[in-house]
């Protein structure tokens, strides 16, 4: 069963909501890869692709490209997070596929992370259009109270993609990969301190950046991947 995680309509145009960003209820939801650490081995990559679901406002190559540069090239990103040491937890995106169709990948469940754009909303998708979102999908019991999820999808709206421009793009790709990584949006209408990239201007908070910010990787290596979850 698929579950939702979260949406955002990121149109940069500040409304009411503001965002707290770290989910450490036990209704958590994030990949369950992150709790492997660096002695683990392979199975520390969180392997990613790309796809066009449709629409031709953005190639492939384009969508490939996009998705990367938030991920791996951008001076701040959740790539290599925490990777301070032997044994240590760490998230480390790599790209696993040319696209998630890539046949030679065969089984796509391999892959923790699908980022998916459309032009017009697929029946799959559980967001509106003009929406980006997260699912996930194949959970996985957790000691610790709550679901983990093997595979998870990014939604991405075909603009939010295509026509903003880089800076806007990275915010945007870093925010819903914070979702994937056990973050979350607005509750209670509140901006949390840090600044975070899960509380960003749509909500009515300070622009933190393009992309995580030192405080987000702190709350990621302690609180998050270790599963600790601290009193509200």
């Amino acid at each position: 069963m698929w579950i939702i995680a979260v949406i955002i309509a990121l149109m940069l145009s500040a409304t009411g909501a503001k965002a707290t960003h770290h989910n450490h209820n036990t209704d958590q939801l994030h990949i369950h890869n992150i709790h492997f650490s660096e002695l683990d081995g392979p199975v520390t990559n969180e392997d990613f692709c790309t796809d066009v679901v449709d629409g031709d406002g953005i190639t492939e190559e384009e969508l490939r490209d996009r998705v990367a540069d938030a991920l791996l090239f951008q001076p701040d990103r959740w790539d290599q997070t925490g990777y301070v040491g032997s044994g240590t937890y760490c998230v480390d995106f790599f790209q696993g596929a040319y696209t998630c169709l890539d046949p030679v990948y065969g089984d796509r469940s391999s892959l923790e992370v699908q980022y998916r754009s459309y032009a017009t909303s697929p029946s799959a998708k559980p967001c509106g259009d003009g929406y980006s979102c997260v699912q996930f999908f194949n959970a996985v019991a957790s000691v610790h109270d709550h679901n983990d999820y093997l595979n998870s999808v990014v939604w991405l709206e075909e603009d939010h993609v295509a026509l903003y421009d880089q800076y806007t793009r990275r915010q945007l790709i870093s925010h819903e990969t914070g979702h994937v990584l056990g973050f979350r949006d607005p509750v209670h209408g509140v901006c949390t301190n840090g600044p975070t990239i899960m509380n960003i201007p749509y909500y009515g908070c300070d622009d933190p950046g393009s992309g995580p910010t030192s405080h987000d990787k702190d709350v990621l290596v302690n609180d998050v991947i270790p599963n600790k979850h601290p009193n509200p």
